[in-house]
């Protein structure tokens, strides 16, 4: 095996309570006993995917560390996995070490101790600036908690926050919505993530909206509001690097541009996804089933994944151009060449074309989304899918 470039993401599904609009794999108020048995098996399966991905296998040149809401267990569980992160694979110098983080759930002392082990890069789930949004969403904070996190990890040298917020949300007003990226910006986050409020099926949000209580939002505000998102954030200095991401210069998301670029990336905890070497896997759903699985391995990793998917050449071919549109620059041809050798502009002529006429990419040395072609991203995806 090369020393291939290699993102970690590390799943820890616990929470403090479930937001109305959540369908991630995560559990509120789990008792210690439950969440002490998760971080040995994750400890366990980290040491088992070491054996193949490891020191002198693959450069580390991320990791996430998402949820669920890792902040709301102890910090110990946190760094103690850090260490064994730290001891078992080969981060490069300088690696982006992120950690996804609930206003509320931490203090200047958990912050301090997530530094010191490491990390190097926290995301505040804001979601909303007004406190009665965030209590309709089932947030557990409030602004001015969130205010006083974000103060906080400033103080212990945290130089590189997100902060991630939602718009479309049932009875959220313009106001509301240019309140909230007004006062995000008056803070200087070093990157933003928004995204449209997708309402899932099973959440309780879903549920409301099919017995009337509350009714979605018009789409025309909803596309209003991403325009007054988009244009305000560059007026004050934030690149439009990814149709929902924004960042200053140089500070763009290195781990979810592994996504975006079609790296590998190797996920661990209950639920997570990998992809390495063409081939896709996943962790299972079901915390009993994840325990047994890891505690009954016996060294071979195949043991514990479910989903095994080998990707042909054509369909990574075709996800490169999905991800790769949802970038402003638009899909890169060396790196696409390098990749798979051979040019995309030969291989999807056809699709490139369509879209072209229809409006929807412009060329530009390069092809990359048009105004029209970033409010219909779908179709635009579309056009890569199937034979």
């Amino acid at each position: 095996m090369t020393n291939n470039n290699t993102g970690l993401y590390v799943h820890i599904p616990f929470c403090k309570s479930k937001c109305k609009y959540c369908d991630f794999k995560s559990w509120a108020e789990m008792n210690d006993k439950i969440i002490k048995e998760y971080f040995t098996c994750l400890e366990n399966e980290i040491l088992l995917h070491s054996t193949l991905f490891g020191k002198q296998n693959r450069k580390i040149t991320s990791v996430f560390i998402g949820g669920g809401t890792p902040t709301s267990v102890a910090v110990k569980y946190v760094t103690g996995i850090l260490r064994v992160i730290n001891d078992n694979f080969d981060l490069v110098d300088g690696a982006e070490i992120t950690i996804e983080a609930n206003p509320g759930t931490v203090d200047i002392n958990s912050l301090s101790a997530y530094k010191a082990a490491g990390i190097n890069r926290i995301s505040f789930g804001l979601q909303a600036w007004q406190n009665d949004v965030l209590k309709f969403l089932g947030r557990i904070h409030t602004r001015e908690q969130f205010l006083k996190s974000f103060e906080e990890a400033r103080l212990v040298g945290f130089d590189n926050i997100n902060i991630d917020i939602i718009f479309g949300i049932p009875n959220q007003t313009m106001s509301d919505f240019e309140d909230c990226i007004n006062g995000i910006v008056a803070l200087k986050p070093e990157h933003i993530s928004a995204y449209s409020l997708i309402i899932e099926e099973g959440t309780e949000l879903c549920k409301m909206i099919e017995n009337k209580d509350v009714l979605p939002i018009d789409e025309d505000l909803d596309r209003k509001m991403n325009a007054y998102l988009i244009s305000f954030l560059k007026e004050n200095g934030y690149e439009h690097y990814e149709i929902s991401n924004f960042c200053k210069s140089g500070m763009e998301s290195r781990h979810n541009l592994i996504y975006w670029n079609c790296t590998d990336y190797l996920g661990m905890g209950l639920a997570a996804h990998s992809f390495i070497d063409g081939q896709r896997f996943s962790n299972p759903d079901s915390l009993s089933e994840y325990g047994e699985r890891v505690r009954n391995c016996a060294l071979d990793l195949k043991n514990i994944h479910i989903n095994y998917q080998n990707i042909s050449k054509f369909e990574q071919m075709q996800e490169y151009m999905m991800l790769g549109f949802r970038k402003m620059a638009g899909p890169n041809a060396e790196e696409f060449y390098s990749k798979f050798d051979c040019q995309y502009a030969e291989i999807f002529d056809k699709q490139l074309k369509n879209l072209l006429n229809d409006g929807l990419i412009e060329q530009n040395g390069g092809y990359k989304l048009t105004d029209k072609g970033m409010d219909l991203g779908n179709l635009v995806f579309m056009e890569f899918c199937g034979e």
